[in-house]
């Protein structure tokens, strides 16, 4: 599978968790390179997310995903689909192994 096809499919399961876990309407940035894949919303709060699907620490920017969140008054969110199909959502850099 490509990587371009493997970031789509993450990206797709990651509306899913957003749609479903939090009632959200769910903006996509289809092939972004920049540090938001998502901007999810449901009226309530507002999230931007980076959606990675690997099996080890994902390498982020984090300061760069918040300064997006800091736009649109949003929780920055990293959204990680583990071995297994699992997700971990992640909305603190303390929880990654990663520069700050």
């Amino acid at each position: 599978m490509s990587s371009y096809r493997k970031g789509y499919v993450a990206e797709k399961g990651a509306r899913e968790v957003f749609e479903s876990w939090f009632g959200c309407t769910v903006i996509e940035s289809r092939g972004s390179h920049g540090a938001v894949d998502l901007i999810c919303g449901n009226g309530i709060q507002t999230y931007v997310v980076q959606v990675k699907d690997v099996d080890k620490e994902p390498k982020i920017d984090w300061n760069e995903l918040c300064k997006v969140a800091e736009k649109f008054q949003a929780i920055p969110v990293l959204a990680w689909k583990q071995r297994g199909g699992k997700w971990k959502l992640i909305t603190d850099v303390g929880d990654l192994d990663v520069p700050k």
